[in-house]
């Protein structure tokens, strides 16, 4: 005669059922469909991991869409719920990276969970990280974007990574700059009669001009022709500003890069700022206008 089964419990509330369950003042698991969407070879954007995301997420009420990934088909979710990166904070963009970072090391392995650490830091050693955000947020996410299509090891000393990087920065300086240029163009056209009585509005001169901007051409310096007024990237100069010096490096959508061996240049070093990029292949800490690995072009003397 077979044994008799355990019958099965008759409530969610019995001793048996309560005590595989202890009580938990914050709820700090990762919800299964984020994993979900990382095997379905998706990016993951960083608003997932907001407190109010995730609530969602574990409550499993949020839309789901059918989607075919390198793993076979998966019912992930639907991001488009959820704010889309640009419209994070720096201070909310520190918070759910560290929630991500919880992710990461729960699901890969040491050492891709130490590139992407190593990412974080680099970032957050950034000295003007408030200025340069945009830029690395936007850095960040084609990071994330290619890691998830096809995952890889980060190595932030290597110079593909400093390249994309300083690229990142010579997008938001462009943005920046257009940005002001149109302000300005507004700022100057002449002001409409209408409403007016026929004439024009008595608004002082200093409400109407545009707020300056750490990106304002005159100001920005050329680290190929050490000109000011323009960037290095859109620089038409044939010469250097001085005749007696000669060129260093080339310019190009992927970074700065040394003519005598192609060797990358730390944009960071060249800003005046402290890069502590390590590793051999650490982008050259050198002056773009004079080769002195003791200061960058910002602060060259010789120019």
């Amino acid at each position: 005669m077979a044994p008799e089964k355990d019958a099965e419990p008759t409530s969610r509330f019995t001793d048996q059922v309560t005590a595989e369950n202890k009580f938990q003042a914050n709820d700090e698991s990762i919800p299964a469909l984020i994993g979900t969407l990382a095997n379905a070879g998706l990016s993951l954007p960083l608003t997932l991991f907001l407190a109010d995301s995730l609530s969602r997420l574990r409550s499993d009420t949020v839309k789901t869409i059918k989607h075919s990934g390198p793993l076979g088909d998966f019912q992930v979710v639907d991001v488009s719920q959820f704010p889309t990166e640009d419209k994070l904070s720096r201070a909310d963009y520190m918070s759910v990276y560290n929630v991500f970072l919880k992710f990461i090391a729960e699901t890969c392995g040491p050492l891709t969970a130490r590139g992407f650490a190593l990412h974080y830091n680099l970032i957050l050693s950034e000295p003007d990280l408030e200025m340069w955000f945009p830029a690395y947020l936007c850095f960040d996410q084609q990071l994330c974007s290619q890691f998830f299509t096809r995952p890889f090891i980060i190595d932030p000393s290597s110079s593909e990574y400093q390249g994309a990087l300083n690229k990142a920065r010579q997008t938001q300086l462009k943005r920046e700059n257009e940005q002001l240029r149109s302000l300005t163009a507004a700022s100057s056209a002449p002001p409409s009669r209408s409403g007016h009585g026929g004439r024009y509005p008595t608004q002082p001169q200093h409400e109407r001009a545009p707020p300056r901007s750490p990106y304002e051409r005159k100001e920005m310096l050329c680290f190929w022709c050490g000109r000011l007024g323009h960037g290095a990237l859109s620089c038409s100069e044939t010469t250097p500003s001085r005749h007696s010096r000669q060129c260093v490096i080339r310019c190009d959508a992927k970074g700065l890069f040394r003519l005598s061996d192609g060797q990358a240049v730390c944009f960071t070093h060249n800003l005046g700022h402290k890069c502590k990029g390590k590793g051999v292949n650490q982008a050259l800490h050198i002056c773009t206008l004079c080769s002195d690995p003791e200061h960058g072009a910002a602060k060259c003397t010789r120019n």
